[in-house]
Order: C-alpha cells, then sequence, then structure tokens
C-alpha cells in the first residue's frame, strides 16, 4: 500500500474460511474381540460424506456406512471425506481379535 496526502487507501481481501475435521478414530462395542461364528461392530463418528472400509490392504465392497459389522478377525481401517473439497484421510488400524487367540 501506499500513502497519499497521508492518508492510506483501503486494503481489501478476500476471506477463506477454514474447516477443521475430526481425525476419523474407530471404536468397537464391547472390547473389540468376537467369539467364533458370532459378530462385533466397530464405528467412526459421524459427519463424514464418504467412508469406504478396509480390511488389511483390501477394499470391502459395498462397506460406505459409518459402522461395519465384523464377523473375522484383523486388522480394519476406514477412509473417509468429510467434504467434496477435503482431501481423504485414513483411520489408525483397529485390530478385532478371535477369543480363542
Amino acid at each position: 500500500a501506499y500513502v497519499k496526502n497521508g492518508v492510506c487507501p483501503e486494503l481489501s481481501s478476500n476471506e477463506g474460511r477454514i474447516e477443521i475435521y475430526p481425525i476419523p478414530a474407530i471404536s468397537a462395542l464391547g472390547d473389540g474381540t468376537i467369539v467364533p461364528s458370532e459378530e462385533t461392530q466397530i464405528n467412526v463418528q459421524n459427519g463424514f460424506i464418504s467412508y469406504q472400509w478396509l480390511k488389511g490392504a483390501e477394499t470391502l465392497s459395498g462397506e460406505t456406512q459409518n459402522s461395519l459389522v465384523v464377523s473375522k478377525p484383523g486388522i480394519y481401517k476406514v477412509s473417509v471425506q468429510a467434504s467434496a473439497t477435503s482431501g481423504v484421510y485414513v483411520s489408525e488400524p483397529f485390530e478385532v481379535k478371535n477369543t480363542l487367540d
């Protein structure tokens, strides 16, 4: 900016909006263990526009809600997107264990 006759011109700027979204964190109903031939449910918080569950590196086709019914032990993750313009974030791995292990 410059000063003319002791007056600074008005400055203008474009306002921006920053939204901070929670980090996806998986939790389980119960203690995260399953009895053979039974199921448990794992969840991630609501509020994202898309969800995709993974077991290990394998994408679980059709599993696009904020919860997943699990019948087999393994390492699970979920990728989420908070808005149409945000990046995709992947949760930390969550291990579902067999009660016999």
